[in-house]
């Protein structure tokens, strides 16, 4: 690709999100003609690791790692990239959660030196125990508990982009032991935030298990990431709240998906969209061609949310702000925005809401605010083609 054609391929990743089934048609062709996806999203996932180890001074030979890792492909991705990190020096040790492994992903980190320890006594898992009583899995998975919590660096491979709705079993309880229930992790939205506990360290791979994948929800038991491995294009999952605020620090690896004709789920918008959307000013412009907001926002009782949308407004490119609001917001407008018009008239958009006290707030259905608003929506509600010049 020229330049420009990378660039313009860059914005489009970086801005669209796929469903998993588009995802899984988009990665099809590389698979029938034998790309390696497994082996490139392995490199991605321990190269990530190590980079997180380096960070915090840790050396390869003396890092512990482990991955938990399901049965299907996402299973198979951590596992190999175990086995990369095993061959670099690292202690590695695999937590099988389902009753199988891809076959030649564990073979490669059994190869490289790595452990296993199988959580389910109905697994069937070449050179590994099965059929163990409910006492010793008991034990098994305290164990488990107890190598994670000493791990540096925690692989979450459990599930991939296919599975809709939220853990169970294996997966479900080392996630509730672990991670979090639904609830978006209590810490400042900083993306340079240090964490109280250090260790592990959790990558993802291609999302955190648990999460919504195409609706973005947190349905169930999760682990936080504090860094996401995604494969050949974003997820829903990692734009939508609140699953975007699960993934850590996010890392795409571009497989080469052939993108142009496909739908994306979600999209952001980027600058050349923002822009897009700004109309500059024209020589023969006036404060009606430039459009007039219309603003019933703040209340008696909250009256700064009407000085504070009424700035935002005007900075907005608009020819003319209109505020509808009780007497102490209006004065506290004029006093902050002069140019802002007072009460009813021409108006071409309408913002409403900000500071107007809910209906439970109002229960006497008081609040001047609340009824402008609703003789507004029900002009809307009748059907009337124009919009309203006054209300």
């Amino acid at each position: 690709m020229v330049p420009d054609q990378d660039a313009d391929r860059r914005e489009t990743l970086l801005h669209s999100a796929y469903d998993a089934a588009t995802v899984r048609a988009l990665e099809r062709p590389l698979l029938d003609d034998g790309v390696p996806l497994m082996r490139m999203a392995a490199g991605a996932v321990a190269e990530i690791a190590a980079r997180l180890l380096d960070d915090e001074g840790i050396d390869l030979s003396e890092a512990r790692v482990v991955v938990l890792a399901g049965a299907g492909d996402n299973g198979g991705d951590g596992l190999y990239a175990a086995a990369r990190l095993s061959e670099a020096g690292a202690s590695v040790t695999a937590v099988a959660v389902g009753r199988s492994l891809h076959e030649s992903a564990f073979a490669a980190m059994v190869r490289a030196g790595g452990k296993v320890l199988v959580l389910d006594p109905r697994a069937r898992i070449p050179g590994c125990a099965s059929d163990f009583s409910a006492g010793e899995a008991g034990e098994r998975f305290e164990t488990a508990l107890s190598i994670i919590s000493r791990a540096h660096v925690l692989i979450d491979a459990m599930t991939g982009i296919g599975v809709e709705g939220g853990l169970r079993g294996i997966p479900a309880a080392i996630a509730s032991s672990m991670g979090l229930d639904g609830a978006v992790p209590e810490r400042p939205a900083a993306p340079e935030y240090e964490r109280t506990r250090r260790f592990p360290m959790v990558v993802a791979v291609d999302a955190p298990s648990g999460v919504g994948i195409d609706d973005g929800t947190l349905p169930g038991a999760y682990i936080p990431a504090d860094a996401t491995v995604t494969f050949g294009a974003m997820k829903p999952c990692a734009m939508m709240p609140p699953a975007c605020y699960v993934q850590g620090r996010l890392t795409l690896v571009d497989f080469g998906f052939d993108v142009d004709d496909a739908e994306p789920a979600v999209e952001m918008v980027d600058d050349e969209t923002a822009g897009e959307l700004v109309r500059l000013p024209r020589l023969t412009d006036s404060k009606y061609s430039r459009g007039v907001v219309g603003l019933v926002t703040g209340s008696a009782r909250y009256p700064g949310a009407a000085v504070l949308t009424v700035k935002g407004a005007s900075r907005a490119n608009v020819g003319m702000v209109r505020y509808l609001g009780p007497q102490r917001a209006q004065d506290m407008v004029l006093a902050a925005r002069p140019e802002a018009v007072l009460g009813k008239g021409h108006v071409q958009s309408w913002v409403v809401g900000s500071g107007v006290p809910g209906a439970e707030d109002d229960p006497d259905g008081d609040d001047i605010q609340r009824e402008t608003i609703g003789r507004l929506l029900r002009h809307y509600d009748a059907g009337e083609p124009d919009a309203p010049n006054g209300v």
